[in-house]
């Protein structure tokens, strides 16, 4: 076992475990097989490397559900999420507190007068309505006649049960992207990672900056063979020019089509998006890629490459 304060290069990875970052100081273990760090806990729970295909695979399958209210793992500082689509490990434990209780009911006895004085306040109010009522009607039918004061009374009656108007509005609520937008936005995640397998397949560097972030990270076999991890544009260029000049081939990514684009909606709008397939390296191998891209604008950009070392 090590620490991630040991090995500075995998403090911000994300374990292949439980997809949650490294954070410094926080207790992990590399697999001694393929070098990718896990967090200590989540290497004993699975019985060992979590990465498909490794030589060192654990014996334990990943966790399918998680409770409600898990916490993140030990010293990652942040809430519980999962930026590839997997559970959260359910091991670390049930939210704390509970519910309040509603107050206790008054005791019986209590003094309900004051409920009696509302009520004949309010038969006294009608009765005196009704004889205000009535002597108008009298006084219209001994002036214009009984036919008169019946079309009077009516009009007064008509007047008294006309209900006073009221006007009421409603806000409308916020359902974020509606599902056109979503598959938008799933169709453009593929048509950036369909970019990205031209430009591999053609060896063209330039043609990868365009469509990565200033501080694209990538994890994945160097020209030597090694499996390292490197981030930003000038130093993951060095890894493709080396894997270019070693004679690499054209590029497929199996199966990839929007249905397989998990978006990431934090609030009202999307924010970004991660990937998981297969690839094809025609002649050289295959194996599982993860992708992470982010939404810039009206702009998708590729944040992330996690490939396989096996």
């Amino acid at each position: 076992m090590s620490t991630v304060g040991e090995d500075t290069a995998a403090v911000g990875r994300s374990c292949p475990y439980c997809r949650f970052p490294l954070k410094e100081g926080a207790p992990t273990t590399v697999c001694p097989h393929c070098g990718a760090a896990h967090h200590t806990d989540c290497w004993e729970e699975g019985g060992g490397c979590a990465v498909v295909g490794c030589a060192g695979g654990g014996t334990q399958p990943r966790p399918s559900t998680s409770p409600p209210g898990a916490a993140p793992p030990p010293g990652t500082g942040q809430p519980p999420t999962a930026p590839y689509g997997q559970p959260y490990p359910p091991q670390y434990g049930q939210p704390q507190g509970g519910y309040g209780q509603y107050p206790p009911p008054p005791p019986q006895g209590a003094n309900n007068n004051g409920g009696r004085n509302q009520t004949v306040i309010i038969a006294v109010l009608v009765v005196a309505l009704v004889a205000v009522g009535a002597g108008a009607a009298i006084a219209i039918l001994i002036k214009g006649g009984q036919a008169s004061g019946a079309n009077a009374a009516a009009t007064v009656s008509s007047t008294a049960s006309t209900p006073a108007s009221t006007s009421t509005s409603t806000t409308p609520q916020s359902t974020g992207p509606s599902p056109s937008e979503k598959r938008e936005a799933q169709e453009g995640v593929v048509k950036v990672l369909n970019e990205y397998e031209t430009a591999y397949s053609a060896k063209n560097i330039s043609g990868l900056n365009a469509i990565f972030t200033p501080n694209i990270r990538r994890h994945g076999l160097n020209g030597e063979g090694d499996c390292t991890i490197t981030s930003g544009q000038s130093e993951v260029d060095a890894i493709y020019e080396e894997q270019f000049n070693n004679g690499t081939g054209s590029y497929r990514l199996v199966g990839l089509s929007p249905n397989a684009v998990k978006l990431s909606i934090p609030g009202e709008s999307i924010t970004g998006a991660s990937v998981r397939s297969n690839y094809e390296i025609d002649p050289g191998g295959s194996g599982w890629v993860n992708f992470q891209l982010d939404k810039r604008g009206s702009e998708w950009l590729i944040s992330e490459v996690d490939a396989t070392c096996a």
